[in-house]
């Protein structure tokens, strides 16, 4: 069912980025509901990603742990360079990699615990930031 939205969403953007004459959005009307169909996709779309990026993030938090990115001086250059700028994470996705709980990271890696909570202000002060 998304993905025929999504679907008809990018064929009604191709139709309209064509230089064909013909106006698909005569209204605001018609306008306001192309554009709920987009926020709903998006939306629908985060949620079925959320359990992913979670994985992703904990992926992530042992491998920083592990001292993987010793090249970076500061935390903060390791989260917009590898998780903005390569993974072009929203600030939605953000706030899911926010709100993981590291219990169970520092119950099974109990010697990363101060690096985990140090890392993790990161994307929480970026994402207040931003919100």
């Amino acid at each position: 069912m998304q993905v025929r939205k999504i679907t008809g969403l990018v064929e009604d953007r191709n139709e309209m980025s064509r230089a064909n004459g013909r106006f698909t959005l005569l209204n605001e009307e018609s306008f306001r509901i192309s554009a709920n169909g987009i926020i709903d996709s998006v939306s629908n779309i985060h949620k079925c990603m959320d359990r992913q990026i979670r994985k992703w993030f904990a992926d992530f938090l042992i491998r920083y742990c592990n001292n993987e990115f010793a090249e970076y001086s500061e935390i903060s250059d390791i989260f917009t360079e590898q998780m903005i700028e390569d993974f072009g994470l929203s600030v939605k996705e953000l706030l899911v990699c926010n709100e993981m709980s590291i219990k169970v990271l520092v119950s099974e890696k109990p010697d990363f615990r101060n690096s985990l909570q140090e890392f993790k202000q990161t994307p929480k002060e970026y994402c207040e930031a931003m919100i």
